[in-house]
């Protein structure tokens, strides 16, 4: 494929630890390594640095203007613009990715009438405009903004339904990756049935409904929740109130001790896009227990197999069931683990190289 100058705005990489930022991170490595010239584009301060490694093939870009974290005034947005679009015109780049609606409407506005493609990149399912304030207002505005792209990158085939027919055509998949982990020869797990969440702990993640099922659960169950973020001080809390084993620990990038001495990784989110640590989990051959209303979840997970489906959504009756029946089955860690094996880094790369075409 021939090289291409490539764009990637992302919000922001400062102590960020999300999914979102490690997949860009690897989406430029992957796309550098092939050739590409590729710029990260965010809004980060000059002084700030990556939660994760930065490639070294990659160039960072950062507009310095505002905090990234907070809603920025019509003031700031429009000195951003202005500043995006002066990289733009100084860059070149053939194409420009833009993670998340409000980052890709930023850079679309911001690259008008500079003959740049633009792409994108869808990383949640439409699904999360049914839990938001105005979500019917927010998701047609959304739509609205999507149609003025080039490309529309979503994360599972599934997904298509949920967008307008009108929009149908711009869809690509490009799902995520995830790196197999050796073969699973030993079990490091104790005698006590050790439950593992990781993420960041927003109303999406829904880690309360989870605490409140560990008080329905026998004494010989623990939880361990590994992740930072808005809810941690109340979930705490409401952990301590249990007067049930649970203990919070910071992110961290190598999570293989904590997938290897669990027994199954619990994500009740409300919705997802491609959801990295499940995929991460199943890839240690560890079961996942989900619900079945959740998007991108039931993509991944196999009920009885690969894990277990708690029915409906926010259930706590239908998840505490669900962690039983996965205390119950005997998973094959190897069976898990390779069903993940066509989430290969090379056919992530492929398929983006293709959408960039």
């Amino acid at each position: 494929m021939q090289s291409k100058r490539v764009l990637i705005f992302s919000r922001a990489y400062q102590n960020m630890a999300g999914g979102v930022e490690k997949m860009s991170l690897d989406l430029a490595k992957g796309l550098a390594d092939r050739g590409h010239h590729v710029t990260i584009l965010s809004l980060d301060q000059d002084s700030d640095t990556s939660f994760f490694d930065w490639p070294e093939n990659v160039s960072w870009k950062k507009v310095g203007i505002g905090d990234p974290e907070k809603r920025a005034s019509f003031a700031t947005r429009l000195k951003r613009m202005l500043a995006i679009r002066a990289i733009i015109k100084d860059l070149r780049p053939h194409v420009g990715l833009g993670f998340q609606v409000g980052s890709f409407a930023l850079m679309r506005l911001a690259s008008i009438g500079l003959g740049m493609q633009s792409i994108a990149a869808e990383r949640n399912s439409p699904d999360l405009f049914d839990y938001i304030s105005r979500g019917r207002v927010k998701r047609f505005f959304s739509n609205i903004i999507l149609r003025t792209s080039t490309k529309i990158a979503i994360q599972f085939e599934g997904y298509k339904k949920k967008y307008p027919r009108w929009l149908r055509t711009r869809l690509v998949v490009t799902p995520n990756w995830v790196k197999l982990a050796p073969k699973v020869v030993s079990s490091n797990r104790s005698t006590k049935f050790k439950i593992l969440f990781v993420g960041r702990l927003t109303f999406q993640k829904n880690v309360e409904v989870l605490l409140n099922a560990m008080v329905h659960l026998p004494e010989g169950f623990e939880l361990t929740v590994i992740g930072a973020g808005p809810e941690l001080s109340r979930l705490k809390a409401i952990a301590h109130e249990s007067g049930r084993h649970i203990v919070f620990k910071d992110p961290q990038t190598d999570l293989t001790s904590d997938y290897r001495s669990t027994h199954v990784l619990c994500m009740p989110s409300r919705w997802e896009g491609f959801p990295n640590v499940v995929a991460e989990a199943l890839a240690h051959g560890l079961p996942v227990v989900g619900f079945d209303g959740c998007s991108g979840i039931p993509d991944l997970v196999v009920h009885g197999q690969t894990g277990v489906m708690a029915h409906g959504m926010d259930d706590l009756a239908s998840l505490k069931q669900a962690i039983l029946y996965a205390a119950e089955l005997q998973f094959d860690p190897e069976k898990i683990r390779e069903s993940m094996r066509q989430y290969s880094f090379e056919n992530f790369i492929d398929k983006w190289e293709r959408a960039i075409s």
